[in-house]
């Protein structure tokens, strides 16, 4: 990674990877300045799955909050405006859980953008 010019870094299948590989992975991240967002997004006209380990324990969203390799969430990955009750849902959890995080959502910019304020 050196020489890797990012500071933060999702992968988007790792959502349902257990706390201790995740905090491996944040070592080994922050040692190179990069912080990690873990999944559990939606996803066009599917709802963010209780398999996403972020959206079926507290814990270990509160858990990854304490570590310092932790940026935040990312929950929202162009779904369509049916699920925004759902993601809102999820980001209020989120922010309820782990205040200093971020959550990221990456969308379309079509007509339907702004009802995801």
């Amino acid at each position: 990674m050196n020489g890797l010019k990012i500071n933060m870094y999702l992968n988007y299948w790792y959502g349902e990877t257990p706390t201790d590989s995740i905090k491996a992975l944040m070592t080994n991240l922050q040692s190179h300045g990069v912080t990690y967002l873990q999944t559990g997004n939606c996803f066009d006209k599917f709802a963010a799955g209780t398999n996403f380990l972020i959206n079926n324990s507290d814990s270990y969203v509160q858990d990854l909050a304490t570590q310092p390799g932790t940026a935040g969430f990312y929950t929202i990955d162009e779904c369509i405006p049916s699920l925004i009750p759902g993601a809102f849902t999820q980001y209020d959890r989120l922010r309820r859980l782990a205040p200093s995080t971020i959550t990221f959502m990456a969308n379309f910019g079509d007509g339907n953008l702004s009802l995801w304020r």
